[in-house]
């Protein structure tokens, strides 16, 4: 979600508005099947190698 390419509503641009209550706001979240070259990463191997190097 920290990547660029990621542009969805978040609680800090709704937040500053002061007649908007941001705990009653609700929306989807619909994602490209690719985002990038190495997402999404396919096989349970794989995914705990991007977590450990995440960690690294």
């Amino acid at each position: 979600m920290a990547d660029s390419a990621v542009e969805v509503l978040r609680r800090d641009d709704i937040i500053a508005h002061q007649h908007v209550d941001a705990q009653s706001v609700t929306f989807c979240v619909e994602l490209p099947t690719t985002i990038n070259s190495v997402n999404p990463i396919v096989g349970a191997r794989r995914v705990v190698e991007a977590i450990l190097r995440l960690h690294s």
